[in-house]
């Protein structure tokens, strides 16, 4: 293996350690020794970990390492960082995470063979992988703007002003009045009217909050929250910071994702502890507006390029790398089918077409229409593709020639 790749393999482990054991939050009564099950955004956690590991199993078969044995060497090192974080805090051994570990590892050491099998396929059958890249495309945008969707079951809801789970930091302010359209929020206990609230969410009405302003909090902590019997939460107006926060229940919980949260960045800046203001958060399609006082602070727009989102954790997903995120989830989305499309004449159609999809899908999925920044970022990933396919083309082209 070259230096540069065994350099490049120990700055790898280096990542992967201070992943895997630095200390993270918890809650105040959660032991240090804890062995989880799956839950929660379970398969969110799967595939990050399947991810993670992949390098290892690909440098591991580029050292000469048999395939067949990269499995059990990811298996043994996933064994002793899960038995490792036993003992950091905030950290918990899931056999899940022993399981996707370890196939990480062996999915990544089939890296080069699957490789070698797609380089074939370019050359003698470039069409059906323009077709199946922008089928997988397609599915891609529709499944995640339907999981990206509000999901509200039909049970009791629990309100709560500023509560204290012992999960999140609490909220040092004062709630006197919430609301969601004209169905009250309780400060506490089960609302009276959850079939009311529910209807109000799901048809996006206005968000209300009357308060009395606390220190800004140095983490997430909930202003509102509304809960289901089981302490799922159904809805948030959080603060973190100078920032306002607020969510609702998405599908993608259900499928062991996550939700995504929509951040107002800087909407309580220069709010002072003791400050008297009138929250008002109003949905309108794609987009999410903020009110404070009768003006508006703000307005978030959710559009197809934010699908990734459902696949991060929801602090990554509102913070600055979020435009990053959103031109690689359009590389992902647009760059395979233009790779293999420009090779055929007879498929260059394949990108107009999956461009004219996402417009019209923009239009009646949960994810709004993309930006005009966001289209010019898919534009370059199309011309960067084809630009590529094409050059790589022409170089086995003149190679076969030479021979």
């Amino acid at each position: 293996m070259p230096r540069w790749a065994l350099a490049a393999f120990g700055l790898y482990g280096v990542v992967l350690l201070l992943l895997v054991l630095w200390p993270a939050p918890q809650r105040p009564d959660e032991p240090v020794h804890a062995l989880r099950f799956a839950e929660g955004a379970w398969l969110a956690d799967g595939l990050r970990n399947v991810v993670l590991f992949a390098p290892m199993g690909l440098g591991l078969r580029l050292a000469g390492v048999p395939l067949g044995r990269i499995g059990w060497v990811g298996l043994a090192v996933s064994l002793a960082i899960e038995a490792a974080q036993l003992f950091v805090p905030g950290r918990f051994t899931s056999p899940l995470d022993l399981a996707t570990n370890a196939a990480g590892a062996a999915l990544g050491g089939a890296l080069p063979g699957l490789g070698a099998a797609l380089r074939r396929e370019t050359v003698d059958r470039p069409d059906r992988l323009a077709v199946g890249a922008g089928l997988a495309s397609v599915a891609a945008l529709v499944a995640t703007s339907l999981l990206a969707a509000p999901k509200l079951p039909g049970v009791d809801a629990y309100g709560g002003w500023t509560p204290d789970y012992g999960v999140l930091e609490r909220y040092r302010g004062e709630v006197m009045a919430a609301r969601v359209g004209d169905v009250p929020i309780p400060p506490a206990g089960p609302t009276r009217q959850s079939a009311a609230l529910r209807r109000g969410l799901l048809d996006q009405a206005e968000v209300g909050v009357a308060m009395r302003a606390g220190p800004a909090p140095a983490s997430l902590s909930q202003i509102v929250s509304v809960v289901d019997g089981m302490g799922n939460e159904l809805v948030l107006v959080g603060a973190d910071g100078p920032d306002l926060i607020f969510s609702v229940a998405a599908w993608a919980e259900s499928a062991g994702l996550h939700r995504d949260w929509t951040r107002f960045r800087g909407a309580l800046q220069g709010v002072a502890p003791g400050d008297e203001l009138e929250l008002a958060i109003r949905p309108d399609g794609a987009s999410v507006a903020l009110w404070i006082d009768g003006r508006l602070v703000g307005r978030e727009r959710r559009s197809l390029a934010r699908g990734w989102t459902v696949f991060v954790w929801p602090q990554l997903a509102t913070s600055g790398l979020r435009g990053v995120g959103d031109v690689a989830w359009l590389a992902l989305v647009f760059g395979p089918v233009t790779f293999f499309a420009a090779r055929r004449r007879a498929t260059w159609a394949l990108v107009p077409a999956l461009a004219l999809f996402v417009a019209g899908w923009a239009s009646v999925g949960w994810l709004g229409p993309l930006t005009a920044a966001q289209w010019l970022s898919a534009g370059g990933v199309v011309a960067v593709a084809a630009t590529v396919s094409l050059v790589l083309q022409r170089r086995a082209d003149a190679a076969s020639t030479r021979r």
